[in-house]
């Protein structure tokens, strides 16, 4: 299914601390006769548009035309197969502090947001509950400034 492409792409990505997400997808549709498709792409590759009404978009992510990316087809099967990819990275490095730092990475899942909650509770200080979602996640966070 779809889903357990997507997982398998997050395992692997969480694996080799490559920055994916997913450009473009599509379910497809049985009675058509058309079929689903995902399109991942380095996130230093993906020009995004700029909707800033300011003078200085903030940017996430910062484009360096990184050519890495999976295309990944169902067939009419019903099974899901890689049919194009580049994993060549350019401009940017691969490591696991750097993969960390991306914002679609640091989400929180529900037991830490559970945790943060709970010390925001006990008037904890920002700064050590963001020592101890470090310690307790693997990543680095920080209190907003």
């Amino acid at each position: 299914s779809q889903e357990k492409v997507r997982e398998n792409i997050k395992a692997y990505c969480d694996r080799t601390y490559v920055p994916m997400i997913i450009v473009s997808s599509s379910a497809g549709n049985v009675e058509k006769e058309e079929r689903g498709r995902i399109r991942f792409k380095c996130t230093h590759g993906h020009k995004r548009k700029a909707t800033a009404k300011k003078d200085r978009p903030w940017q996430q992510v910062n484009f360096t035309g990184c050519p890495c990316f999976l295309n990944i087809n169902e067939n009419k099967d019903g099974h899901w197969v890689l049919t194009k990819l580049c994993l060549d990275h350019q401009g940017h490095i691969i490591n696991r502090e750097n993969y960390l730092s991306y914002p679609h990475v640091r989400k929180l899942t529900d037991d830490d947001l559970d945790f943060v909650k709970l010390g925001m509770e006990f008037s904890a200080a920002p700064r050590n509950v963001a020592v101890a979602l470090s310690r307790r996640t693997g990543q680095g966070f920080k209190r907003k400034v």
